[in-house]
């Protein structure tokens, strides 16, 4: 069963400022933030085989998120 995770107050703020958003012309004003990443796994068990990942691999396609998008004033932030 999913639920809602906690969230830091800087998420709280970034999810209470988009909701203040009235129209498509708000989003043409914005060039650039942090985006909160929840990563979420699902697996069979511990272990790769089952279907884990390593913290190392989950870090790793951040890095790879955040260069992709470097020069747009987007960056991505692992959270959770």
């Amino acid at each position: 069963m999913c639920g809602t995770p906690d969230l830091d107050p800087e998420t709280q703020r970034l999810i209470e400022d988009y909701s203040t958003l009235r129209s498509a012309e708000s989003f043409a004003n914005v060039t650039g933030g942090t985006i909160p990443v929840y990563w979420h796994v699902i697996n069979n068990g511990t272990g790769i085989a089952n279907g884990d990942i390593p913290n190392s691999q989950i870090t790793s396609q951040i890095t790879v998120l955040n260069a992709a998008y470097a020069g747009t004033g987007w960056q991505f932030q692992l959270v959770s």
